[in-house]
C-alpha cells in the first residue's frame, strides 16, 4: 500500500511541475549517454611550475654531446685582469661590482634560459640555461663572500647568542641541562653548539686579497663564455656546439664550486646558519 502512494504522489509530482506523465515505453527505455566532450587543440592551464621542481627535471641532454676541451681551457685560463687593484674589503667589492652588474643585466634579459628558450632547436634544453645561471649565480656569492670576510667571518647574532649562554651558564653542560629544561630538543642543542663552533673559528680565519684576485680573475673568464654563449645565434647547424660549450661551461662552474677550496668554503659558511629559530633562551 505504501508503494502505490508513493508512485500516485511521483506522477503527481510530475504533472504538478508541468511535466507529462511518462509512457511505459519511455520508463523501459535505457537512460542516454552524454556524448564525450571534445578535445580541442587549446590545452588547460597548468600551474606554474616552481623552479626548484623546474630544476629537478631529468637531465635530457643526448649522451653523444660531449664536452668541448677547446672552450674548457679557455674557461679555465684566467683574465689577465685585474691585477693589483684588491687590496681591502672595499677595493674587493667594487672590483668584483663591476662584472657582477654585467652578470645581473645579462640575467635580467633572461639570462642562459632565455638563450635556449629563444632558439627553437635548443628549448628541450633549457632547464641546462637555469642551471648555468643558478650556479653562475653561486660563484658571485662565494667570492663575495670572500670580499667581505677575508680576514675572519663576523659572528651571527644567533652564534653570539648561543655563546652568552654557554658563558652563563658555566660552560657547554650547563647550557645544555638549562635549555633541556625548558624544553628544548638535544638533537637541536647539539645543532647549535656544533654551529657556535664553527663560527668562532672562522672568526680566525683568513684569505688573502690576492687568491680573492686570482678568483675574481677566473670570474671574469666564466662570465665572458657566459655572454659569449647568450649572444650567439643559434640554428639547426649550431645545436650541437652550443649545446656542447653550454654543458662545458656548466661543468666547469660546477667544478669551480666543488674543487676550488676557498669557494666551496665561503659557500658552507655563508650557508650554515640553522634554521632552527634560537630565540629567548636565557
Amino acid at each position: 500500500m505504501k508503494r502505490a502512494n508513493f508512485s500516485i504522489l511521483f506522477l503527481f509530482g510530475l504533472v504538478t511541475l508541468g511535466g507529462a506523465v511518462p509512457s511505459k515505453e519511455a520508463l523501459a527505455m535505457p537512460p542516454k549517454i552524454m556524448p564525450q566532450k571534445e578535445k580541442t587543440w587549446v590545452r588547460t592551464p597548468k600551474k606554474d611550475m616552481t623552479r626548484e621542481a623546474y630544476m629537478a627535471k631529468a637531465d635530457t641532454t643526448p649522451s653523444k654531446i660531449s664536452l668541448d676541451e677547446s672552450f674548457r681551457k679557455t674557461l679555465l685560463t684566467e683574465a689577465s685582469a685585474p691585477q693589483g687593484k684588491v687590496k681591502d674589503r672595499e677595493s674587493c667589492i667594487q672590483t668584483l661590482r663591476v662584472l657582477d652588474e654585467k652578470r645581473k643585466l645579462l640575467q635580467r634579459n633572461g639570462g642562459m634560459w632565455h638563450a635556449f628558450e629563444r632558439a627553437p632547436e635548443l628549448r628541450t634544453f633549457s632547464n641546462k640555461g637555469m642551471q648555468i645561471d643558478s650556479n653562475l649565480n653561486k660563484v658571485f656569492q662565494a667570492v663575495r663572500h670572500l670580499c667581505e670576510t677575508a680576514n675572519g667571518v663576523p659572528k651571527s647574532p644567533i652564534a653570539r647568542m648561543i655563546a652568552d649562554t654557554i658563558k652563563e651558564r658555566g660552560g657547554k653542560e650547563g647550557a645544555r641541562a638549562h635549555l633541556i629544561k625548558m624544553g628544548r630538543a638535544p638533537k637541536d642543542i647539539n645543532i647549535w653548539f656544533e654551529y657556535e663552533a664553527k663560527a668562532e673559528k672562522a672568526t680566525t680565519r683568513k684569505v688573502s686579497y690576492q687568491t680573492v684576485e686570482g678568483l675574481i680573475r677566473k670570474t671574469q673568464t666564466l662570465i665572458n663564455g657566459y655572454e659569449d654563449l647568450y649572444h650567439r645565434k643559434v640554428g639547426p647547424a649550431e645545436k650541437d656546439a652550443f649545446l656542447s660549450q653550454a654543458k662545458t661551461l656548466l661543468t666547469v662552474i660546477n667544478e669551480s664550486l666543488t674543487e676550488v677550496p676557498e669557494l666551496s668554503m665561503a659557500l658552507r659558511e655563508d650557508l650554515e646558519e640553522p634554521h632552527v629559530k634560537y630565540s629567548g633562551e636565557h
